[in-house]
């Protein structure tokens, strides 16, 4: 759940229950959702909660510096030598 929340802005019911391993559209997907703070909006996309970095969490380093341009930069690299 925490990675499609830092995934994700929006995302289709249907396209959530895949990656949160329910079958099709099970009734189950909205509750589960909602107990997690999600939102289903108007144009029926689900909202995920915010997600919440503690302190020292993995965009930080020992120091408290932030790491995601570090992060980012070392993704890019790998996906640039594969």
């Amino acid at each position: 759940m925490v990675l499609l929340s830092k995934a994700y802005s929006s995302i289709s019911p249907v396209h959530a229950a895949v990656y949160l391993g329910f079958k099709g559209d099970e009734p189950g997907l909205q509750e589960y959702v909602a107990e997690r703070g999600w939102l289903l909006d108007e144009s029926g996309l689900l909202k995920p909660a915010p997600a919440e970095v503690e302190e020292g969490g993995m965009d930080t380093d020992a120091e408290g510096s932030d790491m995601r341009i570090a992060i980012l930069s070392g993704l890019v690299t790998h996906l640039t030598e594969a």
